[in-house]
């Protein structure tokens, strides 16, 4: 009987883990969480019993050495909003996992990654929680390119890929839902974006992607890909939403000042909407329609997944 790999997905019972595992098909799945009796992580088991589940804290040496035992493959995907606290946490995380992954030579690694707002922006427009992933994936970089000088191609060149996303579709069903104006009968969906197209990406595109980079290794070993679904703009948004649902909607730009009162860390989220506003994020999407025919439109999207503005509850924190 041919033997079937096994992959272990970090970060399995957030938003992304959920939906990459969701889309992977002919390997087993070890899904790394920090509780296994969580509803999401019980949850992941009864889905299917290629799945197994495995606790363990991403921090912690130990741990990580355990779930990859034996592994073909690694996803790795954090979460920079666990520790706000200590915002340099995600990276130490990032470069274990990576340190682990070479120790046990693991022969695939898709390591998750976000624009670098930092750099594209010449230093102008910091975007912490985006940052802290393009600075491991410049390490990455760093690594590969030692291994060319070396004339020793090893193991970023040939086990790790980066698989760079972009902000969910998703999103707006659960940070930036829109707002009923009971004056019009309206939704109304407010975005400090102005009239700049807003690069999204769908969650089961993201896994859609992952499924096909793990079964065709060899064309994305050292590589980096770049993806998303489509880029819309705030007034293309509000009229697909209202030609597919027939509800009526349209689009109110916000202010800055008005989106940083929010508090928190209003401030770092609002940067990455500058960032687009002022740079973008641009992908190529013809060529990764090439790859991937069914990749979704917005308007694809809002048919697949049927949703009418109501909040719905994506992220993990939000839904524990």
């Amino acid at each position: 009987m041919e033997h079937q790999q096994t992959v272990l997905i970090i970060g399995a019972t957030g938003a992304m883990g959920r939906h990459v595992i969701a889309n992977i098909h002919g390997w087993n799945i070890r899904a790394l969480t920090r509780n296994t009796n969580s509803a999401i992580a019980q949850a992941l088991r009864e889905s299917g019993s290629h799945i197994e589940l495995f606790e363990g804290n991403t921090s912690n040496g130990a741990d990580m050495r355990a779930a990859m035992q034996g592994v073909d493959a690694v996803f790795i995907n954090t979460d920079f909003w666990t520790n706000t606290d200590n915002p340099e946490n995600e990276r130490a995380q990032m470069l274990l996992l990576l340190k682990v992954a070479k120790e046990l030579k693991v022969e695939q690694v898709i390591f998750s990654s976000l624009e670098n707002c930092m750099s594209d922006s010449t230093g102008n427009i910091p975007v912490t929680h985006f940052d802290s992933k393009a600075i491991v994936e410049q390490e990455i970089n760093w690594q590969r390119s030692l291994e060319h000088f070396k004339n020793e191609p090893d193991f970023y060149s040939n086990n790790v890929m980066v698989l760079r996303t972009l902000p969910y579709f998703e999103n707006l069903m659960s940070f930036f839902p829109p707002q009923k104006d009971d004056q019009t009968d309206e939704l109304v969906f407010t975005l400090p974006i102005g009239d700049k197209p807003f690069s999204m990406v769908a969650l089961d595109d993201i896994g859609w992607f992952t499924n096909h980079i793990l079964n065709n290794w060899s064309q994305y070993a050292g590589k980096t890909l770049s993806i998303g679904s489509e880029a819309v703009t705030g007034m293309q948004i509000a009229q697909q939403f209202s030609d597919v649902t027939g509800i009526k909607a349209r689009y109110q730009p916000i202010d800055d000042e008005v989106f940083l009162s929010a508090g928190g860390f209003a401030h770092d989220a609002l940067n990455h909407f500058v960032f687009h506003r002022e740079v973008g994020m641009p992908r190529q999407y013809d060529e990764l329609r090439a790859i991937h025919p069914g990749l979704r439109t917005f308007s694809y999207w809002l048919k697949e997944t049927g949703w009418l503005g109501e909040t719905r509850l994506v992220q993990k924190k939000l839904a524990e």
